[in-house]
């Protein structure tokens, strides 16, 4: 027995967007791959066993499992032939996906780990296959359980593991770039962004440089001018509309630093998109 779903209507959420998610009760011939997705595909088991393999490691996963796919990641997973898997999965992508990834599980250690919330994810999914495509808001309903099952991810996170010292200092800048995505339009400076989370500018630079060798400036400039990339691809607003939504007041300003940048001046990189 296998339900399945896959989105196909025209809403799309650039920050974060629902590929595909279903429930699936595998038989003993069941596999994927070796392949690649260009999205995060999180799989949770909800009973039986299997393997996956990454980076030419294999792992026996069973109940209560989690096993993340990341995009370009050549994986393969299979049901085991005496114990079958169930399990149900969830996939997105999105400018913000890979902060929330980054929230869900640390990229120094595996991604498969051990969900201990009972079946709310279960729920979560069960709750998005009962609403169909004639649905009005269905797509906003649908919108909504995507953050609820990443919340309850994080939250299983931060209730499963001590946060190490290193751990620690490096949620400052993970508090510090989810800033930075929620004000970016904004007029903020890095004293704003340094006061959010209530850290020294300077403490904040070298955290910063620690982590993602890269300056608060440089990173702030570089999360406009991706933004503004995307809503140059995506849409037909003029150029200084963009640019204010991305932080600058100054439309001669963002231009120059888009071209710095790109190499392109914004009209230009918008008469080079592929149509």
């Amino acid at each position: 027995m296998m339900f399945e779903e896959y989105t196909s209507s025209n809403y799309i959420n650039t920050d974060l967007n629902i590929t595909c998610y279903g429930h699936q009760i595998c038989d003993a011939t069941h596999y994927w791959g070796p392949g690649i997705r260009d999205y995060y595909l999180i799989h949770y088991v909800v009973k039986g066993t299997g393997i996956f393999k990454i980076a030419e490691e294999s792992y026996n996963l069973k109940q209560g499992d989690i096993f993340l796919i990341e995009p370009s990641v050549l994986t393969y997973y299979e049901a085991d032939k005496d114990d079958p898997w169930e399990y149900i999965w969830l996939g997105f992508n999105g400018t913000k996906a890979k902060h929330y990834i980054s929230q869900i599980y640390n990229k120094d250690i595996l991604p498969i780990f051990t969900y201990k919330g009972e079946n709310k994810l279960q729920i979560c999914i069960k709750e998005m296959l009962s609403y169909s495509y004639e649905q009005n808001g269905r797509d906003i309903i649908l919108q909504s359980y995507l953050y609820k099952f990443i919340y309850l991810l994080i939250n299983n996170i931060k209730n499963s593991t001590k946060i190490p010292k290193e751990d620690a200092t490096r949620k400052y800048v993970e508090d510090a770039t989810f800033y930075i995505s929620n004000n970016y339009s904004d007029d903020i400076t890095i004293n704003n962004i340094a006061k959010s989370v209530n850290i020294t500018r300077g403490y904040l630079y070298r955290l910063f440089k620690k982590y993602l060798d890269s300056s608060p400036q440089k990173f702030l400039i570089n999360f406009r001018m991706e933004r503004a990339s995307e809503l140059l691809r995506s849409s037909n607003f003029y150029i200084g509309d963009i640019a204010r939504s991305v932080g600058y007041r100054d439309v001669l300003l963002f231009s120059k630093i888009f071209k710095k940048i790109n190499g392109v001046t914004p009209t230009e990189f918008r008469n080079n998109r592929t149509l």
